[in-house]
């Protein structure tokens, strides 16, 4: 059973602080020029799942009122899908606590729940809700799983699981130097997670050893970007058959300008490999990538990039509930799913175990940090391939 706990609401004064560095992490799921708010469906006090068997509870701390209530739905119907995964025996039952989108409700809920002796709990979503939670906290609480960008503590039993953009980054960097890359041409708009995502590949590159053969920030003006890919190209020694001194290309980019800039990238550099990160994967995993240029390799969680089984019901619960979903729906929905594991991991002390989740294989590391590692996709002839890691470099 899951059922749905308010909290007092708060003062007016307190309003939607850390909603603009929310928004910074959700920028990762969306290409540029998307809605940032994911479909609403009509809400529900009390949403009924398969009964639950004796397994400690999971409490969740969401706004499941107010701005974000699409945003916390999507969350909740991965949680919930991941609960009815569970045999009778080890399925936890998921009770949710709203925390109407305001720190000091958040604060509230969390006294609640931390009242009603919660083993581990989810949330808070927003990062002023997750700050504010966090300075409430007394030794001897259960272990927490803010979904926004905090510190983690070990000591505290604090570990964030949230989706920002400099991790990935640096697998990407870390990935392709073990596969024998050694010099990179960077391309990259200044919108913040581009710019977040290459600050973080050049620090992780560099300190591997990796050199940068030409860094180019695109232009604003559509006129301008040819010309700038053009003298690029030019600078990095890269034209047709010739590679010059470069090894690859790698794009921060939206996903809709990779798929206008990888034809012409192509016709300039022949076979010379184009990687990207998951903002060049956009749309669900029903439709995700189905316009992805042939050949462009990229990184993302296995949710958008594989057909798992055990992953269906919950993508046709996720669509009948939010019929119009969009990649953030999808990609939080994934989140909710994983968060739903992790919890019951940390409530029964089995912290240093790897699983797959649908946003990655991963672990709690020594320091309360969620290790996340991707999948590599590539279209190949018109269909999605998945791999461990990226294609080598070619003698």
């Amino acid at each position: 059973m899951i059922t749905k706990t308010s909290a007092p609401r708060p003062q007016q004064a307190a309003k939607y602080r850390g909603i603009l560095l929310f928004l910074l992490m959700l920028a990762l799921l969306l290409a540029e020029g998307g809605q940032a708010v994911a479909e609403t469906p009509a809400a529900s006090a009390t949403v009924t799942t398969p009964a639950a068997g004796p397994g400690a509870r999971v409490c969740v701390l969401l706004p499941v009122t107010g701005r974000y209530a699409g945003l916390a739905t999507a969350i909740r119907l991965g949680i919930e899908g991941a609960a009815r995964q569970q045999s009778a025996i080890d399925q936890a039952p998921v009770q949710v606590y709203d925390t109407q989108g305001q720190p000091a409700s958040a604060v509230a809920a969390y006294d609640l729940a931390r009242a009603q002796a919660c083993p581990a709990i989810i949330g808070p979503l927003l990062r002023a809700e997750a700050l504010s939670v966090l300075r409430v906290r007394k030794a001897g609480d259960p272990p927490i799983l803010p979904l926004a960008p905090v510190n983690a503590d070990a000591s505290k039993g604090v570990h964030p699981f949230g989706l920002t953009p400099e991790p990935e980054a640096r697998q990407l960097a870390t990935d392709l130097r073990e596969q024998g890359y050694l010099r990179a041409a960077l391309l990259h708009t200044s919108g913040d997670i581009d710019r977040r995502m290459h600050a973080a590949f050049l620090q992780q590159w560099s300190g591997l050893g990796g050199r940068i053969t030409v860094d180019q920030l695109l232009p604003p003006g559509e006129g301008e970007v040819l010309p700038t890919i053009q003298r690029m190209l030019e600078k990095a020694g890269v034209s047709g058959a010739k590679s010059g001194d470069t090894d690859a290309i790698i794009l921060f980019v939206p996903g809709n300008l990779a798929r206008a800039l990888t034809p012409i990238l192509r016709q300039q550099v022949g076979t010379l490999p184009i990687f990207g990160s998951s903002r060049l994967n956009t749309g669900g995993p029903q439709t995700a990538g189905s316009d992805t240029p042939e050949g462009l390799t990229f990184l993302d969680m296995p949710w958008m990039l594989s057909p798992e089984a055990s992953w269906m019901p919950l993508r046709q619960e996720l669509l009948r509930q939010m019929p119009n979903a969009n990649e953030v729906s999808w990609r939080l929905s994934a989140l909710g799913f994983d968060s739903y594991q992790l919890a019951q991991h940390l409530a029964n002390g089995n912290q240093a175990v790897p699983f797959l989740g649908a946003t990655g294989i991963l672990r709690i590391m020594p320091d309360g940090t969620v290790q996340r590692r991707l999948s590599w996709g590539r279209y190949e002839q018109g269909q999605l391939r998945v791999y461990a890691m990226p294609p080598g470099k070619n003698p």
